[in-house]
Order: C-alpha cells, then structure tokens, then sequence
C-alpha cells in the first residue's frame, strides 16, 4: 500500500453530509453491523460509527491497527514494533463493540450471516467455526502482496505487510551482521551475507531502503567497522521508482540514492532463487536478504467469494465491485466495501491507506444518518491530500497539489503528519521519544 499524506483537517460531520440525524434507538431496534477488518478504513469506520444505533461487530485476525507508513522504521530499529501498533480492544469498549479475533471464510447473503474461524490453531485441534448474523456488513480486509507470478518470490522472499513480518527481518538482519563478523569466513562470503535487496520501488519500498541506509551509516558504521564497507544495499524497480510522483522527483530519489552508495537497479525481476536473484536483462545477484515490496493482490478469502459469485469482480479484475456509495453491486445495499479490496464504478482509486480512511469515515457517516428507502446518499468522494515518502538522512519528498517538497524539511513535515495520525496518545508520547532515542543513543541492535 502506498504512503499517504492523511487529511489535516477534521472531516466533515454526518450532519453537515446527510442533514439531521434521528433520535438514539433502543437497544431491540438496533441493526446488527459488522465490520470486517481493523486496518485503516476499519478503524475509521468504528471510530466514527454513531453506536448507540447499530450493535457493532468487529471481525480481525488482529487484535491492533497497524500504522503502515511506520513498519519499515520498526524493520531498521529506529522504532519499537509496538509503537506502529493500536490495540483495537479500547476503541471497541469505547463503542460498546464486541471483537472477535477470527478470520471470515464465506458470507451468506442469503441469510446474512458469515461463517468465521477463530484465529488460534492448537496443535491436533479442529479451529472452531461459528456464524455471525449481520444487517449491515462492510468488508475492509486490505490485500496481500503480489509476486505477479516471479518464480521463487513465495519461497525466498520476505514480505512487509504485517508487523510479524517486519520483526522476522528485523532479526534476519541482525543474524547476517552477527553471522558475518564471524572469524574464518571468506570475503566472497561475508560480502553475500551483508547483500541486502529490496525489490519494488513505491514508497514502501524506497522508505525502506532508506532506513536501511541510515542504520548501516548510523550503527553499523559505528559498532561492526570491520564489516561495515562490504555492506551493498540494492533497490529493483522494474518500471519507475516512485512512480506516483513526477520524473523530477523520481530522478532526484534515484540520484540521491546511489550518492549514498545504494545500487538502484531498473530492470524486472526474472527470478529468485536460493542466493541469486536473475533479472530480465541476465544479471544475477548473489544476495543473503531479499525484501518484496512490489505490490499488492486480494487476499483468498476475496478471491474465493468472487469465484463463488457471492460478491462481484470489478470490469477491470482487481477487486470487489462497489457503487458509488461503497455498497457491494447486485446486493440489497446490505454490503459495503472499502479499501484494497474494493474498486468503485467509473472512479477506480489507488489502493492506499488515505482512501480506505476517507472511505471508512464515509460509511460510518452514511450508516449513521437512516436513510429514506428513496433517498440516495451522496457518492463519496476522495479527497487527495498529497504523497509522501522518507528517502533516508534525515530525507523526505512530498509532493501536493503540484507542489514538491524535498530534503530536510520534507522530512519535518513526514514526521509531523504521521506523529498527529497515531491512534492513540500512547503512540503520539512514544513515537517522538524513540525517534530522538535512536537518533542520540543509537538503534537496538538486540535480536529477538
């Protein structure tokens, strides 16, 4: 998912897009809403729900929003994995929600109702399976990463969609440094082990290349100096790096990037293998570390409800098919979807964390007002609020309504934003905290 620049200002209220809102109903006139998934849009929706007319279900196989424009700086150890975290537990007891840590298998929208799994498996047990009944259901479960069909991308690549994920190269890196400093090792080797690849080149990708530089130059440099100049960083893009910005930008990121000694290849990848990966062109690196960070696709559970016809496939083949409202086509305007995994008639949008939230407080307004059968509610409406991306030293580029926006004080303003969207005020103390911990005292080198 791409890097966002989040609204600034507060959103408009349900009064001020639907009119008045009618009276709280009791508790047995209540609808019954479940909301699929706590990303971004999910926790915007519950967030903004009015709860005391729907009787709120959510349904996640994590219990925590995860702050994605925050994971490759966990990765590096410049933050801790739990400040990119929110436990959604507070903000379902704040709602009178209930939460379920389970994953959803299918959806009956026959019966509305949806058969769950628990998200615990014990060893030689069956995972229990039980039905949720809904009136309203909105499907917010994100994607997954696309390996667009690159042989040996499954098998050995690291993925950077969840913080589990984040921490296991988190610890691969620091076992390659430690494995490296190894007396009795060739330099061929050495120079393998320390061969760190990112392939992708969105901002994901190139925010993480950037904390890996800084934690090289920054602690590396400082801790294993006998290590540290066999160290290659290499970031593969197989079309344009930051491609949603300008060529301006994306040429000053690619110069930037190889000043600072990280090797930007152009060139698709072909394949990977155990300890090389072959691009389109027949080059072959020797690697000890690859990261893929080269898009994203539906996850099986969307998958399979389309191949089953429950839900419909968009004209274009990327996800599920919404109105201009976010209600799911061909039902009874009892399914919504929003996020990565729905695509909207005639307005396809990028699959970022700034449109699942937009849309996620625009159901929650939507839901909130109850509608007249006759009455339709206005068609959302995405408002872009700019890009942004941490490039590395202290770095950033943004670009905004034409404007672009580099170097140090583009990095102010990244910090700034992403520090005033933290879910919590937990999050807002300690992000600022760990950043100037690991900029004066250095980053954890600490493998767990």
């Amino acid at each position: 998912m791409r890097r966002p620049f989040p609204a600034m200002r507060r959103p408009l209220g349900a009064r001020q897009l639907f009119g008045n809102r009618p009276a709280n109903l009791p508790l047995h006139e209540r609808e019954n809403l479940v909301i699929l998934g706590c990303g971004w849009g999910g926790t915007e929706l519950l967030r903004n729900i009015d709860h005391t007319k729907y009787n709120v279900t959510m349904v996640s196989p994590t219990n925590h929003m995860l702050f994605t424009s925050l994971l490759a700086s966990t990765v590096s150890g410049t933050l801790d994995p739990r400040h990119a975290l929110t436990s959604i537990r507070p903000l379902c007891a704040a709602k009178e929600a209930k939460y379920l840590q389970a994953t959803c298998e299918t959806i009956d929208p026959k019966n509305k109702s949806i058969r769950c799994k628990t998200a615990f498996e014990a060893e030689n047990e069956e995972p229990h399976v039980f039905d949720v009944n809904y009136d309203k259901l909105v499907i917010s479960v994100g994607s997954t990463s696309a390996d667009f069909g690159v042989a040996g991308v499954r098998k050995y690549c690291s993925f950077m969609k969840s913080v589990r994920q984040g921490v296991t190269i988190r610890s691969d890196i620091r076992r390659l440094i430690e494995e490296a400093s190894h007396p009795g090792h060739s330099l061929e080797k050495i120079k393998q082990l320390l061969s760190w690849v990112v392939i992708g080149g969105g901002p994901a990708g190139t925010e993480l290349i950037g904390e890996l530089h800084d934690f090289v130059e920054e602690d590396v440099k400082k801790i294993y100096p006998e290590i540290y100049p066999h160290v290659q960083l290499t970031l593969i893009e197989g079309n344009k790096v930051l491609g949603m910005f300008n060529d301006d930008v994306q040429a000053r990121t690619i110069s930037k990037f190889r000043r600072n000694k990280i090797d930007v290849k152009i060139e698709r990848t072909k394949e990977i293998t155990k300890d090389e990966i072959i691009l389109g062109n027949g080059t072959k690196l020797k690697y000890a570390l690859a990261v893929w960070c080269a898009g994203v696709q539906p996850l099986p559970f969307v998958v399979n409800m389309i191949r089953s016809k429950t839900l419909p496939l968009d004209p274009r083949g990327r996800a599920i098919y919404v109105d201009a409202a976010l209600r799911v086509k061909d039902q009874d305007n009892s399914i919504y979807a929003m996020g990565d995994c729905a695509a909207i008639e005639d307005n396809p949008l990028a699959q970022t964390a700034q449109v699942a939230g937009q849309q996620g407080a625009y159901i929650a307004k939507s839901l909130n007002q109850l509608h007249d059968p006759d009455i339709e509610p206005p068609p959302f409406k995405y408002q872009h609020y700019g890009t942004m991306a941490y490039t590395g030293k202290g770095d950033a580029v943004i670009a905004q309504s034409g404007l672009n926006l580099f170097g140090k004080h583009a990095n102010m303003v990244w910090r700034l934003v992403y520090w005033s969207k933290q879910a919590s005020r937990k999050n807002m103390f300690q992000v600022p905290m760990a950043w100037w911990m690991s900029r004066t005292f250095g980053r954890d080198l600490s493998r767990f």
